[in-house]
């Protein structure tokens, strides 16, 4: 009966220390992901000309070392480390949905955030594969796991859609400054020959020549 007793005081220690542990990663996450969407990202074109940021392999970076220290405290196939991963994960997508959107600053930033977005998603994908191919890892840690990081892509992919989306606002509104009260008054509708008109559509033209230049074609 002793041993019963001691043996189930430990137990609720050890458990107690599991919880503790999963709560100070959650805190730490958020804080090094505050970090990460506060820094300034490099910016760069792909040879195709698609504009992007540095963000999306910042934050994965920091979280595979973020993993590997996990993974010096507990064995790959433990629940806490599952649960810990987890846990990461949830915060990325929490991050993300909140805060994404403050990247949209002009037409180029709405498009390098829509691509940025996409990579997120790929990254993911790699990073649950290097999960998955370990020995040891039970059906229920994968499933677990698999659900998290469907949840984290479907909000990359609305932040994609989202920030293409914005590309349009940026567009019209200097347009809406300029020409809106001038727009279809007499003067506009007398002239053959309109120039404000002219200069609208070969305004639309050029942003349309660079944002198919810019985005990647899946977000046309």
């Amino acid at each position: 009966d002793s041993l019963t007793i001691v043996l189930a005081v430990l137990w609720d220690i050890h458990r107690l220390v599991e919880d503790q542990f999963l709560l100070e990663t959650q805190t730490h996450t958020n804080k090094w992901l505050e970090n990460v969407f506060e820094a300034d990202h490099s910016k760069n074109q792909t040879k195709e000309g698609r504009l992007q940021t540095s963000l999306p392999e910042d934050l994965w970076t920091l979280t595979q070392v973020h993993l590997s220290t996990i993974r010096e405290q507990f064995e790959n196939e433990s629940d806490v480390f599952f649960h810990a991963a987890c846990i990461i994960f949830r915060c990325i997508h929490t991050k993300c949905r909140n805060s994404w959107k403050f990247q949209h600053q002009d037409v180029e930033t709405c498009c390098a955030a829509a691509n940025d977005a996409l990579r997120m998603i790929h990254l993911a994908e790699i990073e649950v594969e290097s999960f998955q191919c370990k020995d040891g890892v039970k059906k229920e840690q994968s499933a677990n796991l698999e659900v998290v990081i469907d949840q984290l892509t479907t909000q990359n992919l609305q932040d994609a859609v989202v920030s293409a989306s914005a590309v349009h606002s940026y567009i019209f509104e200097p347009i809406d400054e300029v020409l809106v009260n001038r727009m279809f008054e007499i003067e506009w509708e007398e002239l053959t020959y309109n120039d404000m008109a002219l200069t609208i559509v070969q305004t639309l033209k050029d942003y349309l020549k660079d944002i198919e230049n810019w985005l990647e074609e899946s977000m046309l």
